[in-house]
């Protein structure tokens, strides 16, 4: 079997919508159970998957509903069915919000536009997500200070782990043909795979071999992404959907050379920059 499953958490309920990680609405754990649960029965009864592993990250949205996941598909196959938690696997990092503030603040909006703009607009990969202050000590965006108490991650802190976690399930995967991988994730870890996919499908042979970013592979996968959508919003695809989608690791293996060359150069770029290993 040569694809792994990628589902994104289902919705926090109504009433912790403005939570960053609130409680899974019950009504949204039928979602996993009549629907995610008999298509991926059977592609195992297909393709005679011998065990199962869910990933999920850390966060309460994408735990619970993998927990949901594994007991549902428990109830219908005897092979074994193991879980586990990788914090690569997570959203991305916001920083800390101000006591107080909800999602819904106009403020916490205009981050995200702010963060797009810095890291695809201006290619900045040290702009940290809600930062107020540059690397050179510049107030920039002080209108944030309203909302964030201290900032998230940048882009160069998000591919480092992101790469990372992609090129161990590549080897896991590659060790283990038959156990189906399904990653019970975020909307930011299924679009990057997916762009890697799309990337790696619009190569030649030859052209993967000579693909060498210079740790601006983000910048090729969010080009990928823009044209994989073909003017669909970004936001309705990955967030107002609930897809399962199938990535084949084939693919993915197929510019592994490159994933593996642009990490090792952003940890070098991160080493020069700050003076310490991550």
């Amino acid at each position: 079997m040569e694809n792994i499953k990628l589902i994104r958490h289902i919705e926090e309920s109504k009433s912790s919508e403005d939570i960053r990680d609130g409680v899974i609405d019950e009504k949204e754990l039928k979602l996993v159970t009549d629907y995610y649960v008999p298509a991926i029965l059977e592609d195992i009864e297909k393709n005679r998957v011998n065990k199962v592993v869910v990933i999920s990250s850390d966060k309460s949205r994408s735990l619970q509903t993998a927990n949901t996941l594994k007991e549902s598909l428990s109830q219908h196959i005897e092979i074994p069915i193991d879980s586990k938690v990788d914090k690569r696997t997570s959203a991305q990092e916001h920083g800390e919000y101000k006591l107080g503030i909800s999602m819904s603040h106009p403020l916490v909006k205009k981050a995200k536009s702010i963060y797009i703009k810095e890291t695809f607009e201006k290619k900045n990969i040290w702009y940290r997500y809600g930062e107020t202050i540059d690397s050179n000590g510049n107030e920039i965006y002080p209108e944030l200070k309203e909302v964030f108490e201290s900032s998230g991650e940048n882009q160069i802190e998000l591919s480092i782990r992101m790469y990372r976690f992609f090129l161990d399930l590549l080897r896991e995967k590659q060790d283990n043909p038959q156990t189906l991988f399904i990653l019970s994730t975020h909307y930011i870890i299924m679009s990057r795979l997916l762009s890697l996919e799309y990337l790696s499908n619009k190569m030649d042979s030859f052209a993967s071999l000579t693909f060498h970013p210079q740790g601006d592979l983000y910048m090729h996968e969010w080009e990928s992404t823009i044209e994989m959508l073909n003017g669909e919003n970004f936001h309705d695809f990955f967030k107002l959907r609930n897809f399962i989608f199938d990535v084949d690791v084939t693919k993915i293996d197929k510019i592994k050379n490159a994933i593996q060359s642009d990490l090792d150069l952003l940890l070098a770029k991160y080493m020069q920059h700050y003076g310490e290993t991550i």
